[in-house]
């Protein structure tokens, strides 16, 4: 008989080969084999427990000798708790591969691995168990155990059929719990439930190198498998390595959040420096607040006293629409805006989970941007709206009419089509805003500015120029027909019913007409094209309208020509000094007044009547004035106070006179230039002294803010008359007694009051009681204007004082007393 015992290396591997004539052991050869093997290796009766036979390393294992070890019960050598279990095994087919424990004589405790396979010996059923001593793998194992214990990563080997023989961390991390269940069944069984750990497991089991931070159990775990090669033909199995990376996780997400939001806060204050509109600023901003906070809904709501322009909200995708919202209940809301005026506020809601501290920051953070941003918009807008908008009436002005104009004439030569502008100046409005006051003057402005946008076509532009001058511009217009008829409504239905002020008071206007075209195509020439043609409506009377045209075009040629030309003569000093003698009743010249005459290069010699309105016009008033103070002054160099004229009795003291203009006299420089250089002390005993006269225009009494009183004041304070030169801009009869300015000799009518009374009683009458009432007043009374015998006969009837006119004499270039003094006929 031949017993072939083959002994693998796991356990399970013992296989027993019977060879015999009856099929049985043959004992003797079965002990020569069990020394051969180098594990320990036991024959155990099945029936009664006994050891049969041992193999030297089962007796070193055990701690005994053969002796000893043969004929015991194998209860009696293996560790009395595992004691019933084995007996229980060995009553049975027989068992698994166990690890056993075994106490020694000398007390030690052995580990070892215990495998058995029943086999007949004699014709007796038996137990061959085979013995691997595993203590100190054992002990190597509890230590590793105890260490794996106190590390915070956990470490485990699966073994090619997906069983975890080894494995070890802290215990109630989510790994360590999969890797005992793993244990307990397989690998891939453990995780079915994590998709991402099953795919590297599979891909380490074949050879695959995998690494990657997984997410279980709430927490964040970094896992490395890696390929442990085994026997040839077999499968790797897998090491790995697993630790808890959450609080790194964490801490890298949020310094990820961080980041990011730091980008987003910097990247919308960058944007918020380039918006300019508040419709816009809230989109950016919204979207902003969605994107990053995952928010549900995010409302930027302006409050009841703001005047925002849109209201803001986004849904969770982030498109930040803007549409009104209602008052949805809010996790977050904050004020945007100055503590003491808020523009609005921001709200956020989340319904996934609260918000956190770093999350109502940067909410804080984004509406303090916001409200920043947005009131820099609001002080823009409103200092870019004062700067191109009347704050009176609230129209475009001059700057913001001609860009208007600018982009109306581009439009208009691209598309073949024409512009018109409309310039309106209202006729009376100085006289109305003196007289009534500038609150009135006001309301009148606005109250026209009203008319003016309801008289016009719709999407037509109306401005206010500057003072009562306005404009409309007028898009796509067709011929000067159509420009024309739109200015025609606007002097019946805006400046034609009166308005109620204090009192009702009518208005009229004068309105200029221009339409682009091939010579017109720039803004500011065709708004004075209709300047011009303004000018020209008004020479005809209040409430006319004109449109611009090559007449026009020529009268501003010359007018240009004129201006460029007195510049021109004022600095080369080629105006000249005339004197129109000024007579008394009785025909005697008492006085003159000195005018200004100019040779001008293409018209011939202009007198005073051609050249104040060119000097107007060319805003040259105050140089003549000057010029004329100082070429008197040169003829004056013993000049005397004078006295108030004595109508009673001839004069041996003579006045000259100078008509200085509104403009010239409100010029404080000039006046003391007049007193200073022209009222000299007089030559004493010189009964030919001259003294000096000043022609004030009564526009200066309308002003409302006794500018006439302090210049009559102190011009007579200096010794020099003072006469105001009346054209009836209020007329003498509604003088009263606080209205005659302080220390002014007398008074002058104009043409305009003496024409007609040489035939007309009802005129004469008229100029009879303008004299009566100068002269209860205590004034005199000179007349200017007096061209013919007739006349001259009329106003010395009505009892003027002092005449002045062709009938009375012409301009002579000296004083008409430097020589002998001569009467009128």
């Amino acid at each position: 008989m031949r017993l072939g015992v083959s002994l693998g290396t796991r356990a399970g591997d013992l296989q027993v080969a019977l060879t015999g004539r009856d099929g049985g052991l043959e004992p003797d050869g079965l002990f020569d084999r069990f020394g051969l093997a180098r594990a320990g290796m036991v024959l155990v009766g099945r029936d009664d427990g006994r050891v049969r036979c041992v193999s030297p390393a089962a007796c070193e294992i055990v701690g005994c000798g053969e002796a000893d070890y043969v004929g015991r019960r194998w209860s009696e050598i293996a560790d009395p708790v595992q004691a019933d279990g084995i007996a229980a095994d060995l009553a049975g087919s027989g068992a698994a591969p166990q690890v056993v424990h075994i106490t020694r004589p000398d007390g030690t405790a052995v580990q070892a691995l215990l495998t058995t396979a029943e086999v007949t010996v004699d014709g007796d059923r038996c137990l061959l168990a085979r013995f691997e001593d595993l203590s100190e793998l054992a002990s190597t194992h509890l230590q590793l155990r105890l260490v794996l214990g106190r590390t915070p990563f956990s470490i485990f080997r699966i073994d090619p059929e997906g069983q975890v023989p080894l494995g070890g961390g802290p215990g109630p991390s989510a790994p360590s719990v999969m890797l005992r269940q793993a244990a307990r069944s397989a690998a891939l069984t453990a995780f079915r439930d994590q998709p991402t750990i099953l795919a590297m497991v599979r891909r380490a089991m074949h050879g695959e190198q995998a690494h990657q931070v997984v997410k279980t159990g709430g927490r964040w775990y970094d896992l490395h498998l890696v390929p442990v090669p085994e026997a040839e033909g077999r499968p790797p199995s897998v090491a790995g390595i697993v630790s808890d990376v959450t609080a790194h996780e964490q801490a890298t997400a949020e310094l990820v959040m961080r980041t990011a939001r730091d980008t987003a806060l910097a990247d919308l204050a960058q944007q918020a420096l380039r918006i300019a509109g508040e419709h816009t600023l809230w989109d950016v901003g919204v979207r902003t607040l969605t994107q990053q906070l995952d928010a549900d809904l995010v409302t930027v709501r302006h409050d009841a006293d703001a005047d925002a322009d849109a209201d803001a909200d986004a849904d969770a995708d982030g498109d930040g629409d803007v549409r009104p919202v209602d008052a949805e209940p809010a996790d977050m809301a904050v004020p945007v805006g100055h503590a003491d005026k808020r523009i609005g506020t921001v709200l956020v809601r989340r319904r996934a989970h609260p918000l956190t501290p770093d999350d109502e920051a940067f909410v804080r953070s984004v509406a303090a941007i916001l409200g920043a941003a947005a009131m820099r918009i609001r002080m823009e807008d409103g200092a870019r709206y004062l700067s191109l908008h009347d704050p009176l009436t609230g129209l475009p002005n001059r700057a913001a009419l001609l860009d208007h104009l600018s982009r109306s004439l581009r439009r208009a030569a691209r598309d073949g089509r024409h512009t018109g502008v409309l310039f309106i100046d209202l006729d009376g409005f100085k006289a109305i805003n003196d007289t009534l006051g500038h609150k009135c003057g006001d309301e009148l402005l606005r109250v026209v500015a009203s008319r003016l946008r309801d008289a016009v076509r719709p999407g037509d532009v109306v401005g206010r120029l500057a003072g009562d001058e306005f404009a409309v511009l007028c898009d796509d217009i067709g011929d000067l027909d159509e420009l024309r008829a739109i200015g025609e409504r606007v002097i019946a239905t805006a400046l034609t019913p009166p308005i109620e002020l204090i009192r009702p008071v009518g208005v009229s206007g004068s309105v200029g007409l221009a339409r682009s075209g091939p010579d017109l195509t720039d803004a500011e020439d065709l708004l004075n094209a209709a300047d011009m043609a303004m000018y020209e409506a008004k020479r005809r009377g209040p409430g006319h309208v004109v449109a611009y045209d090559d007449r026009i075009r020529a009268a501003l040629a010359t007018r240009l020509r004129d201006t460029t030309d007195l510049r021109r003569a004022l600095g080369a000093g080629e105006l000249t000094l005339r004197f129109e003698p000024v007579v008394s009743q009785s025909g005697v010249i008492v006085a003159a007044e000195a005018v200004p005459y100019w040779a001008h290069p293409t018209r011939g010699l202009l007198g005073p009547d051609d050249l104040y309105p060119i000097a107007f016009n060319a805003g040259l008033t105050v140089a003549v004035d000057r010029w004329l103070v100082d070429s008197v002054a040169s003829l004056l160099p013993t000049a005397a106070p004078g006295q108030p004229p004595d109508r009673q009795e001839e004069r041996t003291r003579r006045e000259l006179w100078l008509r200085i203009s509104e403009r010239g006299l409100s010029d404080t420089s000039l006046r003391k230039k007049i007193i200073s250089r022209v009222a000299c002390p007089s030559g004493a005993g010189d009964i030919q002294a001259t003294s000096l006269g000043i022609l004030v225009p009564d526009a200066l009494s309308v002003r409302g803010d006794r500018t006439l009183d302090t210049i009559t004041t102190e011009l007579s304070g200096a010794g020099m008359a003072v006469w105001v030169d009346l054209s009836e801009v209020r007329p003498l009869r509604s003088t009263t007694r606080d209205t005659v300015p302080p220390g002014i000799a007398g008074v002058r009518l104009g043409s305009q009051n003496i024409h007609g009374a040489e035939h007309d009683a009802m005129a004469e009458a008229v100029i009879a009681g303008l004299v009566r009432f100068a002269h209860l007043l205590h004034l005199g009374v000179a007349a200017r204007g007096v061209d013919t015998l007739l006349q001259l006969a009329a106003v010395r009837g009505a009892g003027c004082d002092l005449m002045q006119g062709a009938a009375v004499g012409e301009a002579l270039p000296t004083p008409p007393w430097s020589g002998s003094a001569r009467t009128t006929r």
